[in-house]
């Protein structure tokens, strides 16, 4: 039985190791230049990396904290992965020479959502995994460290909050006060018991902070500046500032001005950098002159795919269609297979990506109401003209040229349009266009293929 991949790319450790080494999104010098940025700061700095939903900001901040186990001597790193690592980027050598700089804390916001105080999951990983990226010569640090960790839980938990009350109660008061705000002073304690010999700096990447609940967003972001004040410690939020900025109003009102508040948190916004588009169809295997893989590129250009959008559509066209159009179109014979493989083709992956980007347009389209997208596909004059010569027979061009019948651009692609989607309202039978034959059921044929439903999908891919 043949299994499905998944067609998101998940950052497992894996993927983010062969994505860094392959330079897949292009980015490995950002990687470099926001390290050396990081290294910088002498002070305790809050970055927010500004991103669209599936641009790639949760790969970019694994590759960040790479590098960072990279350069950290101290970290369980294995020697081959560290001197791979490091070859993927020119690093100064002044910077080399610093190999006990950094280590990294991951802290999915996301995945916290329900907590009542965020405070307490941060916490709980940063001690977690610390001790576990730091080697093991680091014993009785270790057992302090997480004792600590647990003494600040134990007084951040709700029944410490409530004990508040029964502090004000006893004979006392204001000594068992003391006591309960001495929090701050064994934070600061925590991250010190951090060796500067072993990490300098600590560096939390907070993540998916934009899709978590008002409240918990403001009460992490407010915690995390009450508590947290070290000159060690470094956070970077890796978030879609448009998006949050909708949450915080959701939580204080439409006139509020979130944008301002959040300049409370942020020391520097940065823009996440581009992908590599070129290194990422090759590594999807869509780097070729295929009609099908020049037809994807264009698509993911055309609607400004994302990096999680473009890993998601190129693989559901992949496993569409790839088994049939990686092969000689030449040696088609019948019209009506030949109608097919321009389906295949162009047709199929124009689908799949308006099913994907816009159900409207799509439905428009395959409604035969709307054949703006194919005109837009085609609108370059030098991208995919080879496909449609191919489709053009004896008595036509696509030039002046005697004896033969001129035919534009347009006109091409407005018929192939109304035979695949319309055929059933104008023409009793199959229509022959070029070399090609479309007949009544090449609508379904395109529709079911979209769908990977027919026999020239390949599930494997």
């Amino acid at each position: 039985m043949l299994i499905m991949r998944n067609f998101e790319m998940l950052p497992t450790e894996e993927n983010v190791f062969s994505t860094f080494c392959n330079n897949v999104l292009g980015r490995n010098e950002d990687v470099k230049y926001f390290y050396e940025m990081l290294m910088s700061y002498d002070f305790s700095a809050s970055i927010a990396i500004d991103g669209r939903w599936g641009s790639g900001k949760t790969f970019f901040v694994h590759h960040v904290m790479l590098l960072i186990d990279a350069m950290n001597s101290n970290s369980n790193l294995d020697s081959e992965k560290r001197d791979k690592i490091i070859s993927k980027v020119r690093m100064d050598d002044s910077i080399k020479t610093e190999l006990t700089s950094m280590c990294a804390v991951y802290y999915d916001a996301w995945k916290n959502d329900n907590d009542n105080e965020p405070i307490l999951s941060l916490i709980y990983e940063i001690a977690s995994q610390l001790c576990i990226s730091i080697n093991s010569d680091w014993i009785d640090g270790k057992k302090k460290f997480c004792n600590l960790a647990g003494t600040i839980l134990e007084c951040l938990s709700k029944k410490n909050i409530n004990n508040m009350i029964e502090c004000l109660k006893s004979e006392n008061p204001f000594e068992e006060i003391k006591k309960q705000r001495s929090i701050e002073n064994r934070i600061s304690e925590f991250f010190k018991m951090i060796p500067e010999e072993r990490a300098n700096k600590v560096v939390i990447f907070i993540d998916e902070l934009d899709r978590c609940k008002p409240i918990f967003t403001i009460r992490l972001l407010e915690q995390i500046k009450h508590y947290i004040n070290d000159d060690r410690v470094m956070f970077v939020f890796s978030v879609n500032i448009d998006e949050l900025q909708h949450t915080i109003k959701k939580y204080y009102g439409n006139g509020f001005d979130s944008c301002r508040y959040l300049d409370r948190f942020f020391f520097q916004r940065i823009s996440l950098p581009p992908t590599n588009k070129t290194e990422f169809y090759e590594y999807m295997g869509l780097g070729s002159r295929y009609y099908v893989d020049i037809v994807t590129r264009r698509i993911c250009d055309i609607y400004n795919m994302q990096y999680r959008e473009m890993t998601r559509y190129c693989s559901q066209v992949r496993t569409a269609v790839y088994k049939i159009t990686h092969r000689d179109v030449r040696r088609c014979i019948f019209p009506v297979e030949k109608g097919h493989v321009l389906v295949i083709n162009i047709i199929v992956p124009l689908i799949i990506a308006l099913r994907n980007m816009d159900t409207s347009k799509y439905n428009n389209f395959v409604n035969g109401k709307d054949y703006e997208p194919l005109m837009t596909l085609f609108s370059e004059e030098d991208n995919c003209l080879e496909i449609l010569r191919y489709f053009l027979n004896n008595k036509d061009s696509s030039e002046e040229k005697e004896d033969k019948i001129k035919i534009t651009k347009d006109e091409m692609l407005m018929k192939v349009y109304n035979a695949i989607f319309n055929n059933d309202k104008e023409y009793k039978s199959g229509v022959m266009i070029g070399g090609c034959e479309f007949d009544n059921k090449t609508k379904e044929f395109a529709i079911r293929c979209s769908n990977m439903m027919t026999s020239s999908a390949d599930y494997s891919i």
